[in-house]
């Protein structure tokens, strides 16, 4: 597919660079995908190949990534405390001080304080076990990984408090890290928006108006008095 054309989507819910770097290499084992870079600060993807939004969702990592076209409707914004892993934390750890309460009346060892605990730990780590899990059948080792391997461990010396508590705080700085990640994006995005989408462009001794996807380089950019600039360039005059 030599002649395949670069097309770029739009990410939502990539908040680290070690899963941005795993979804670029999945993406390119799909047959039809001639390459694929990921631009984890923009939250972008470009494709080249011949490839729909669904076969790139099914490619994604860890995170719950989801795939935008160009021309598709932009993500919904979901608030901090709407999303449903931060929903799943703060639910685990209202059940882990229940079974705190129990077990200072009922004892450590006691059926109904363990199972309190099993109860907060998969709830609020039914994503990291998911992933977890099937990083260790393709033999891969990342943080969601060792993280199912520790409270595995944890549960199988009898240590439920500290392997829901290792749960609850491991979902705590997932979303806080998305939280400053989408943060980031935002302020990166507005400063892009700022950017006009068209250019006084002189070409073969002609001046012509274009879009900025239509600039060439060795183009010449003509700024007027209070102009802002609408690419990259160098000062020739």
């Amino acid at each position: 597919m030599t002649n395949a054309k670069a097309q770029e989507y739009e990410l939502q819910g990539l908040s680290c660079a070690n899963c941005a770097a795993q979804f670029e290499k999945n993406v390119q084992t799909i047959p039809s995908v001639d390459d694929a870079q990921v631009n984890f600060a923009a939250s972008k993807i470009t494709v080249t190949g011949d490839v729909t939004v669904d076969e790139l969702e099914k490619a994604r990592a860890f995170d719950h990534i989801q795939v935008r076209g160009k021309n598709d409707d932009a993500f919904e914004q979901v608030p901090l405390w709407k999303k449903r892993e931060n929903i799943s934390a703060a639910i685990s750890l209202v059940i882990l001080l229940i079974g705190i309460g129990l077990q200072f009346s009922l004892g450590k060892e006691h059926p109904v304080v363990i199972t309190t605990f099993i109860i907060a730990i998969l709830v609020g780590g039914y994503d990291l076990f998911i992933s977890g899990f099937k990083n260790l059948l393709r033999f891969y080792f990342d943080l969601h990984t060792l993280m199912t391997i520790a409270i595995i461990g944890a549960a199988l010396i009898g240590e439920w408090v500290e392997g829901a508590a290792v749960v609850i705080l491991f979902a705590i700085s997932e979303g806080l890290e998305g939280y400053s990640v989408d943060k980031a994006r935002q302020s990166i995005k507005s400063l892009v928006d700022i950017a006009p989408n068209h250019a006084t462009i002189r070409r073969h001794d002609e001046t012509i108006e274009l879009h900025v996807d239509e600039i060439q380089i060795d183009d010449v950019m003509m700024i007027k008095p209070g102009e802002k600039i609408a690419m990259d360039a160098e000062v020739v005059s």
